[in-house]
């Protein structure tokens, strides 16, 4: 069997303990009760101005380099702890999305990349890394970016409907959304934009369901670039797509509680719950002990790829595929020696 190196894997690794601070960032705010005194605002400061004097700053979105201190003190949550290099990649990660902040006539908005890339929508915007901006963001203290950026993709195209290339990449927005409102507490734009999400997935069902209910994505729209068990003309089911669909169905079930719309709520729970048991049988290979890219022709994708793991992050996982996890320190699997490629 094929098996992704520890090379491939470290860029995902890092990514998720990143996800894991921004998780925790929320213990770190400064006007909480018991705040502890070693959350230092001096020392994000401090990373925030050496970040600015190793920094060419090429592209001037809405918050310069000379803005950002005042601009993330104000806004981004802080976060320390023992190990301080955690600290410091955690404010840069808020240094580097607040340079991705542009202000535009239908508002702020997000872009993936600073300088224009030649797959992106307006104002440089590209679908693939909303449900990441939006996720990351709903710790900041200012829903005015967040909102005027959700509204952007979902209300702000064509005729008061969706952005036409929100579709050209697989998304978790409605998970995100839900996300985003459990954190700040406040349900007041999720239910406003719960029609525009009930939409968009049934948008997704009649654009990507297989006769077999499940969702097939090309490697590259799902946003993994060119992957060893992909195809640009195949109709692969897929780990990320399916684990997204089940999060955002089970989203917008959450959603519909809190709008007073049981009828909506059971239909997507029932949604969520028959793709989990459908992605499961579908995608957990037995003998691999991994969830993997089932093929178009029906067969396993004979290869174990960090894609495997997204189960876990949209609660399509259970205890009973815990076996996956000893690939991170199998020599043979994700924790391969650099030269093994």
């Amino acid at each position: 069997m094929s098996i992704c190196s520890g090379r491939v894997f470290d860029g995902w690794r890092r990514a998720a303990t990143l996800a894991s601070l921004a998780a925790l960032a929320t213990f770190g705010v400064a006007d909480e009760p018991g705040y502890a005194p070693w959350l230092s605002v001096d020392r994000a400061a401090a990373h925030y101005s050496r970040f600015a004097a190793e920094d060419e700053q090429t592209v001037v979105n809405a918050v310069s380099n000379a803005s950002a201190a005042e601009w993330l003190a104000e806004r981004a949550p802080r976060f320390d702890c023992p190990d301080q290099e955690f600290v410091e990649t955690y404010d840069f990660r808020w240094w580097a999305y607040r340079k991705h902040v542009r202000q535009t006539p239908a508002g702020l908005v997000l872009t993936e990349f600073l300088t224009p890339v030649s797959h992106a929508g307006p104002h440089n915007t590209i679908a693939c890394a909303v449900g990441h901006h939006v996720a990351e963001g709903r710790w900041l203290r200012d829903a005015r970016l967040l909102d005027d950026y959700l509204r952007f993709w979902l209300i702000g195209g064509p005729d008061g409907g969706p952005q036409p290339h929100l579709h050209r990449f697989s998304g978790w927005l409605a998970a995100a959304v839900d996300a985003r409102r459990l954190a700040t507490g406040d349900n007041r734009l999720a239910i406003e934009l719960l029609d525009a999400l009930v939409a968009d997935y049934r948008l997704w069902e009649e654009e990507r369901l297989t006769k077999d209910g499940l969702f097939w994505q090309h490697d590259v729209r799902d946003g993994m670039e060119e992957s060893i068990s992909g195809s640009r003309t195949e109709r692969h089911v897929r780990p990320p797509l399916n684990s997204y669909m089940v999060d955002n169905a089970r989203a917008i079930a959450a959603i519909a509680d809190e709008a007073g719309r049981p009828e909506l709520a059971a239909e997507f729970r029932a949604k969520s719950a028959e793709l989990r048991e459908q992605a499961v049988a579908a995608m957990w290979n037995p003998e691999a002990q991994f969830f993997q890219v089932h093929r178009e022709d029906g067969q396993f994708a004979d290869v174990r790829e960090a894609i495997g793991f997204l189960p876990w992050l949209h609660g399509v996982a259970g205890p009973e595929h815990a076996a996956a996890w000893r690939q991170l320190t199998d020599a043979e699997g994700f924790a391969a020696p650099i030269d093994a490629l």
